[in-house]
């Protein structure tokens, strides 16, 4: 899941989304240092119920990268 407000509360956006988003349109993926290495292999890596989509979380950063031209 993607946020669009720092607060991670009111504008979830499914990663699937950016396939249709204008090419033109940038993600910038920050992180803190803090995630376990399993937390990329595991299914429902996310320690938020609500963004947990069955997939593992290296295979959401997959897809990102193979939507660029």
């Amino acid at each position: 899941m993607l946020w669009e407000d720092p607060e991670r509360a009111n504008k979830p956006i499914p990663v699937e989304h950016l396939a249709v988003f204008d090419p033109q349109t940038r993600l910038i993926l920050v992180g803190d240092a803090s995630m376990a290495p399993y937390e990329l292999m595991a299914a429902d890596g996310s320690i938020h119920v609500e963004e947990r989509s069955g997939k593992p979380s290296i295979e959401q950063l997959k897809f990102c990268s193979n939507l660029s031209p």
